[in-house]
């Protein structure tokens, strides 16, 4: 007999801290009432999943649900389906770890990276919903939540593809790209895959040209691929300290970091490896400075644009997983030293890879950015900032370092309200 993912032990693990003030509940003192409504909703077929529409860019929606029982009960559901299929949704640090270990082969490859176009609009959830609905395997109080969302449009109706925050949208995206993985992999003369979310990268000992037809044919015609695709040849050139290799390293970029490999390969070693951040991902950061200083402007907030630097600047903690009542779970910690902490220079090393420095020189010019912003002679910023920050918030202000915050790993404390604050300055953006 199967286990129910409705039960109050699996239920329980889908609680997230934060849930309380997110969905106006108690979890402190209703907990056990509230996860036997779910499975009762569930069980009767009265669950519902109320929900908002959130505009983002490029003419898309994000779907929130707002009521609690509806959200657990997805959770629950993506929960059982994942693991029923053997969805992972992967670790975007392993996966730069193994496009590393690829580079350091002093073989002579080609490189390609692509990404899908409108990934989650395109999703057939009709097909993939068929599948799971079908099968034997499938509990039935995961058959009721996704009839009710079917019938309530918000899954395989209407509405194209599978709305993005619904909570199965990733175990739906996995599902769908399971022909890829599978194919990709066996296609002539690619022997190393790699690919999170709707973004791919894979190794070639050929020209990747066949290669990107054959993805394209895959993935057709539920999908097709951003016209924008990147290609790069990596060479295998002899390099010694007599004759040096005077070809100019080969780049791509992938995950929001940047790969420059060199193409001089020394006896018995294997290929130097500088990793930065993205010329991409600095432009974002560069935005949000931008954003958060126009929303100064508007509301004369000190207190609020500090804080919306520091966080742009340093890292923090974010509860993981966990409950708003009992002791506290798991820690993540983000910000810009742990979302781009494979940054530095790769060299040989007894075991593979070995990173030898981690000082990225692009934080420094960006730390120029933020003070041509704050301070800089011809800022429209400066007068204001002057006039409403205190002289120790002044202080504070002129620390701030993204170089600092990264080579540091300087760490700023934030609740979820606060960082919910920062964010609004350029969450649509």
């Amino acid at each position: 007999m199967q286990l129910s993912p409705f039960s109050e032990k699996y239920l329980k693990s889908c609680i997230r801290a934060g849930d309380s003030k997110k969905f106006g509940v108690d979890l402190s003192l209703d907990c056990d009432v509230l996860l036997t409504q779910t499975r009762e909703q569930v069980d009767g077929g009265t669950i519902t999943f109320q929900h908002l529409e959130v505009p983002i860019p490029k003419g898309r929606k994000l779907f929130l649900v707002n009521n609690f029982h509806g959200a657990l009960a997805l959770r629950a559901t993506a929960k059982s389906l994942n693991l029923q299929y053997g969805v992972s949704a992967g670790s975007r640090n392993a996966v730069v770890n193994g496009v590393l270990e690829a580079l350091f082969d002093s073989s002579p490859f080609h490189v390609l990276r692509c990404d899908i176009k409108s990934f989650f609009e395109n999703v057939d959830a009709k097909i993939i919903l068929t599948e799971i609905l079908s099968s034997t395997k499938t509990h039935t109080h995961v058959k009721t939540v996704l009839r009710t969302l079917e019938t309530s449009g918000l899954l395989g109706g209407a509405l194209s593809g599978v709305p993005r925050g619904l909570g199965l949208s990733t175990t739906f995206a996995e599902l769908a790209l399971r022909k890829l993985d599978r194919e990709a992999k066996e296609i002539e003369g690619v022997y190393r895959y790699f690919r999170f979310a709707d973004d791919i990268l894979l190794f070639s000992t050929q020209k990747v040209e066949p290669a990107l037809a054959k993805i394209k044919d895959i993935i057709s015609p539920s999908f097709e691929l951003n016209s924008k695709t990147g290609k790069t040849d990596l060479a295998s050139l002899p390099d010694s300290d007599e004759n040096p290799c005077t070809t100019t390293a080969s780049k791509f970029s992938y995950l929001g970091y940047s790969f420059e490999c060199e193409n001089g390969i020394r006896a018995r070693k294997s290929r130097q490896i500088l990793v930065k951040i993205s010329s991409e991902k600095i432009k974002v950061r560069k935005t949000r400075v931008i954003l958060s200083l126009k929303a100064f402007n508007k509301d004369k907030n000190a207190a609020l644009l500090l804080n919306r630097v520091k966080f742009l600047t340093s890292n923090y903690e974010i509860r993981k997983t966990g409950h708003t009542h009992g002791p506290k779970r798991a820690k993540v910690k983000t910000g810009i030293y742990f979302n781009y902490q494979k940054c530095g220079l790769y060299q040989h090393g007894k075991q593979g890879p070995e990173k030898v420095s981690a000082a990225p020189t692009e934080l420094k010019e960006l730390d120029g950015f933020l003070a041509s912003l704050l301070w800089g002679s011809n800022s429209q910023f400066r007068t204001k900032i002057q006039a409403s920050f205190t002289q120790k918030q002044l202080a504070e202000l002129k620390a701030l370092s993204f170089y600092k915050g990264f080579t540091d790993k300087m760490t700023v404390r934030f609740n979820r309200g606060t960082i919910s604050e920062i964010r609004k300055a350029w969450l649509h953006a």
